[in-house]
């Protein structure tokens, strides 16, 4: 659990990185997201937002120290009183209170006074009354609740709930981690993909280029049909255009990626995105990711989510049972024990040699508590709903099991269907365009056979980013977290 001082103090010196000129691999960008996002930042706010507020709770258990002195001149006689109007008090005091676990309120207090009063002339009669001017106390009290906060079980309560609160805000942490991170993976291959099928889109052009300058030759040398060299001019424009619609689409996905690391948007275009260069070594982790049953058993427990609405629960479950002692008659036992001197002389009040002591228990009961049964009615509503958040999401993360394993299982199966065909038509389009060099093909079948391989060759690297994809989803949707690495 992460104190509220590391908190801070990451969050002070965790200033967002400035990136200018450089080459960013997929590691390197999940480190820069993490290290930048401003919603993750905001949850690291909420979680030391949490630790502060457990640790406000916990002042239930703080010492208190009081200091006072007063001056009292007063003229006026009460009705009834021996005492005349003129009389004069000094008091000093101080007291330190501590409320134990327990719900023991322990309380040390000391005292000083001294009197000074004009008395009437009341003769024998007066005799009676033996007040000293001067007295000093030293008395240690007890207090202990019996029902309301039995032995300090609500305020006990009322400190788990608190924890629970951190715990909570560390789970919604550690899940907006996880979310960033696959966000960051999917636009991460999402570039990957725009960006190759702009490289596919610039060979296929180079491929009509090169067949259209060779068509030209011909056509000089009577060797081939005007319409077949207009055919491939066509083709060139053709896929000028969609080339320049694929650079727009890598540009727009680059900005997304540098954005969602929150690269300066100044140097965005100094940014480079690094790839692997083997896409052909392929993990074979079907077996593994493949099986739903098996990543729901992972995912119920390391997700951090449902975790948090766990806590949730039984933090519900504590506010609905401290808010029922609330309503409970309160019946506490108190005594007080003490050592003081009352006497002529201020110099002989140190000899604390008197002594009282007090016990007794006090019972109150509310004859009509309308906020507080009102609070136990909201408490038991948050309780059912915090219960209905935990099926809902087990029954999520069961759904999403087994659409991440499903999409794993497909998105293989897809990348090597494409790679196949891929490499089924690189051998066509090189028998075609030998037999048209030999005459023995029309030009339109090189031509489709062209557009048949950019399409082959755009939808394989399609499908790498989607089974790139698909097993960070799998990794994700069992709350494990995807890494980065420091630059």
């Amino acid at each position: 659990m992460k104190t509220a001082r590391a908190i801070m103090l990451m969050l002070i010196t965790g200033a967002v990185a400035t990136t200018a000129a450089e080459r960013l691999d997929l590691a390197q960008c999940i480190e820069l997201g993490v290290r930048n996002n401003l919603r993750l930042r905001n949850a690291e706010l909420e979680m030391a937002s949490a630790v502060e507020t457990a640790a406000g709770v916990r002042g239930i258990y703080d010492s208190q120290f009081s200091a006072g002195i007063s001056h009292v001149d007063s003229g006026i006689s009460e009705a009834g009183s021996f005492i005349s109007g003129d009389q004069e008090r000094n008091e000093a005091s101080a007291g330190l209170r501590k409320m134990l676990s327990s719900g023991t309120e322990l309380g040390l207090s000391v005292g000083a006074t001294s009197y000074d009063a004009d008395f009437p002339d009341i003769g024998e009669a007066g005799r009676g009354f033996d007040i000293k001017p001067y007295s000093t106390k030293v008395e240690l009290s007890l207090n202990q609740s019996l029902l309301r906060n039995s032995f300090g079980k609500t305020d006990r309560s009322m400190v788990k709930i608190a924890d629970y609160g951190v715990s909570i805000a560390e789970g919604v942490f550690e899940r907006e981690d996880e979310r960033l991170r696959k966000a960051v993976v999917d636009a991460y291959w999402n570039h990957y993909a725009a960006t190759a099928s702009h490289d596919v889109g610039s060979e296929s052009l180079s491929l009509a280029k090169r067949l259209h300058e060779s068509n030209r030759k011909k056509f000089k040398d009577n060797l081939l049909d005007e319409t077949d060299m207009l055919a491939t001019e066509a083709v060139v424009e053709t896929r000028t255009a969609e080339l320049t619609r694929l650079k727009n689409v890598r540009m727009n996905a680059h900005d997304g990626l540098a954005r969602m690391i929150r690269v300066p948007a100044r140097n965005w275009s100094g940014v480079e995105f690094l790839y692997p260069e083997n896409t052909k070594n392929l993990p074979d982790e079907v077996k593994t990711l493949g099986d739903s049953g098996a990543l729901f058993d992972k995912a119920v427990k390391n997700r951090k989510d449902l975790q948090a609405l766990r806590l949730r629960l039984e933090q519900a479950e504590l506010d609905v049972e401290a808010k029922g002692d609330s309503l409970d008659p309160d019946l506490s036992l108190f005594g007080s024990i003490a050592r003081g001197a009352s006497e002529e002389d201020f110099g002989d009040t140190t000899d604390l040699g008197d002594t009282s002591w007090a016990v007794g228990i006090r019972f109150q009961t509310p004859l009509s508590r309308s906020k507080e049964k009102s609070d136990m009615r909201k408490a038991e509503l948050v309780k059912n709903a915090a219960s209905n958040d935990v099926i809902e999401r087990e029954e999520g993360i069961l759904q999403e099991c087994r659409g991440a394993a499903r999409e794993l299982i497909n998105a293989r199966a897809r990348l090597l269907a494409t790679d196949k065909a891929s490499n089924l038509f690189a051998r066509k389009l090189k028998l075609e365009t030998q037999k048209f060099d030999q005459g023995r093909s029309d030009i339109r079948w090189v031509i489709e056979t062209q557009e048949d391989l950019a399409q082959s060759r755009v939808s394989y690297h399609i499908s790498y980013a989607q089974y790139q994809k698909a097993r960070a989803a799998c990794y994700a949707v069992q709350g494990v977290k995807l890494e980065g690495r420091s630059k």
